[in-house]
């Protein structure tokens, strides 16, 4: 019997074993798109220093977040983004003004004459919610040499008609492109 028992025990402990040592499965987005064609910077006119580009804290945490309530965020613990959020916005905006034949250039590389433009993005909200709507808003500052800065305030929503963060994602994508295709249609004004 002693000998059963050890069987019983060193089965029953095997099992427990194989249960506790798996592993959470990871689900990661990308909120660029590998597969879209990158667009080349353009011999353009207009130059534009892509700036700071500011979050909420909830865009900063790896885990992507869907809003519960008018109050609430839930925190997805196994869907978690590829890269920060704040360097793929930068990326996707890039390709946006560069369709619109926008050189975005980095400050300590621009040497040429006139002075780029700066654009600052400050997002406050870009979120799925429990009402079926994907929000992008917030505000943008566009500094022209020698002129006055100018504030602007955008404010995008999309239905979201299907479950799921992959859907959100793709419209998160559609939502930042139509955001760079405004700021570009004002730069180039």
């Amino acid at each position: 019997m002693p000998v059963l028992r050890r069987l019983v025990l060193i089965g029953i402990l095997t099992i427990l074993g194989g249960c506790a040592s798996r592993a959470v499965e990871l689900h990661y987005y990308m909120l660029h798109s590998p597969q879209a064609a990158q667009s080349s910077q353009p011999d353009s006119q207009i130059a534009v220093v892509l700036g700071d580009i500011t979050l909420p804290d909830y865009l900063r945490q790896r885990q992507l977040a869907y809003q519960t309530s008018p109050t609430t965020l839930h925190f997805a613990s196994q869907h978690v983004w590829s890269s920060p959020q704040d360097e793929a916005i930068h990326r996707l905006l890039t390709n946006a003004l560069r369709d619109q034949q926008i050189a975005v250039v980095t400050p300590d590389r621009h040497q040429a004459s006139p002075s780029p433009v700066t654009l600052s993005i400050i997002i406050d909200d870009f979120i799925p919610s429990w009402e079926g709507q994907l929000i992008l808003k917030g505000e943008y500052i566009i500094a022209y040499p020698g002129q006055k800065d100018t504030l602007r305030t955008f404010d995008y929503r999309t239905t979201l008609t299907q479950d799921g963060f992959a859907h959100s994602v793709a419209k998160m994508r559609t939502l930042i492109t139509e955001l760079g295709a405004r700021l570009g249609s004002e730069i180039s004004e």
